[in-house]
């Protein structure tokens, strides 16, 4: 529970337990019938309300334009694996070409959503790199591996802005 919802039902709840319930160390216990509710009250009460549902409205508004986010880093996602990673490289300056046109594409895509310096970071700056197998040439195989990383690195993006842990439930080989 967000700290505006528990503050909503702690003001709420204070209020009914004024209303409702006898006060301290009053002879017997029970509900007080027939008491009226002050209008302070209720205008307290149906501020909270408004401001509980717009806060509601304004989460939900904001799942939403994430997930569309998650969506749209998704089919670059899927684009860099079947068109970039998983292709052999014929020419490397012509697959760093490629290679670099999505990445631009990712960075487009974050500025627009709104990503901090440090997702962006995240994702575009490499400094640890484990070398996978895609390629028996070493140069072609660093550079393959180098996209992979990114690749993994926008995998978490997705998984933070969808909410959903659903690339990052395993450990690769860098972090076994």
């Amino acid at each position: 529970m967000g700290r505006l919802e528990s503050l909503f039902w702690n003001v709420v709840g204070s209020a009914v337990a004024q209303v409702i319930l006898p006060p301290a160390g009053a002879a017997g216990v029970g509900v007080v019938i027939g008491a009226s509710v002050p209008d302070w009250v209720l205008g307290v009460v149906a501020a909270l309300v408004a401001v509980a549902i717009f806060a509601a409205m304004s989460r939900a508004s904001a799942r939403s334009r994430d997930q569309k986010f998650a969506d749209a880093l998704t089919e670059i996602y899927d684009d860099g694996v079947h068109r970039i990673l998983n292709l052999p490289i014929a020419d490397l300056n012509s697959w760093r070409v490629t290679e670099s046109g999505w990445q631009e594409r990712v960075t487009k895509l974050m500025e627009a959503h709104g990503c901090t310096r440090q997702e962006m970071s995240f994702v575009s700056v490499l400094h640890e790199v484990t070398f996978g197998s895609f390629d028996d040439n070493p140069v072609r195989n660093k550079e393959k591996s180098m996209f992979s990383m990114r690749l993994y690195r926008v995998k978490k993006v997705i998984d933070t802005y969808s909410r959903r842990p659903i690339f990052t439930t395993t450990l690769t080989r860098s972090e076994k």
